[in-house]
């Protein structure tokens, strides 16, 4: 594979014409996953609703990409944080069932 060199735009920022890879997750999941229009998480099978509600009681963390001065904007939810809201709540049910 040949290297190519990295060049300096007028602006003093650099740039290459380098061909880039992104480094795949270790487990193939994904960081964030978006909220569905309509319907249910084809990941969780939780409502929009419901999963705003764990956003909101801070039980899940969530972004919105939204360009300033714009009224709409994407929801991404961090699947990490969501999977994890969901084994807690399994061992927690989990152990009230044989405790």
């Amino acid at each position: 594979m040949t290297t190519q060199k990295s060049k300096m735009a007028a602006d003093g920022v650099s740039f290459t014409t380098d061909p880039i890879t992104t480094q795949p997750s270790a487990t193939g999941e994904p960081e964030f996953i978006r909220l569905p229009l309509r319907g249910l998480c084809p990941r969780s099978q939780l409502s929009r609703a419901k999963i705003y509600q764990l956003i909101n009681a801070g039980k899940i963390k969530s972004v919105c990409l939204r360009e300033r001065g714009q009224k709409k904007g994407c929801r991404l939810v961090h699947w990490p944080s969501l999977r994890a809201y969901l084994h807690r709540l399994l061992a927690e049910q989990n152990s009230d069932v044989q405790g």
